[in-house]
């Protein structure tokens, strides 16, 4: 696609000198360049701080945020800690946590065994925001000692990794597609 080369050229091929087309393929027109501008211009999201503590009383509801600013169409935000992934478009069978549409983590009626670091994340950039949640006024218990006796979460409380890598390629590919479409 473009103006014909010069110099050596197949002379199997009739050449069309006459039509009126303009032909910006030297890479000085401004519109050449222009999605690559779009790209640059827009604006990445920022990490207002990278990880805080939060400290609540048993019983009480943990609102953890997410400080980000600058955050688009093509963001995704998750939630982990551990094993489990949490994300706000996906419910678990554990009512007690949920995201809302500000991608602020909220853990209902807290117990103990809830002090632990809960990770925002965004893609693609992978950018993360750790929060230490301590659940009670001091942590030391069984959970420090390495000897806890809690019982490990039901299968309807976990989001399988499996299921979250489906999850976040499915997400991406959208997000590329939508890219795409927007580009052409």
């Amino acid at each position: 696609c473009g103006k014909p080369a010069t110099g050596d050229q197949d002379n199997d091929y009739p050449v069309q000198n006459d039509d009126d087309y303009q032909y910006d393929d030297d890479n000085s027109s401004p519109h050449s360049k222009a999605p690559v501008e779009v790209l640059k211009s827009t604006v990445p999201p920022v990490l207002v701080r990278t990880e805080y503590m939060k400290q609540v009383q048993p019983g009480e509801d943990a609102v953890l945020e997410c400080p980000v600013k600058n955050l688009s169409h093509t963001n995704v935000v998750m939630w982990k800690n551990g094993t489990t992934v949490i994300a706000q478009s996906v419910k678990t069978t554990n009512n007690r946590v949920s995201v809302d549409n500000n991608y602020t983590l909220t853990i209902h009626k807290t117990n103990e065994w809830d002090s632990q670091t809960y990770t925002c994340i965004i893609y693609p950039q992978e950018l993360k925001v750790n929060a230490k949640l301590t659940v009670g006024g001091n942590q030391q218990s069984e959970k420090q000692s390495g000897t806890s006796t809690t019982p490990s979460p039901s299968s309807g409380e976990r989001v399988s990794s499996t299921y979250f890598t489906f999850l976040l390629s499915s997400v991406m590919t959208s997000l590329l597609c939508a890219n795409s479409v927007r580009r052409i």
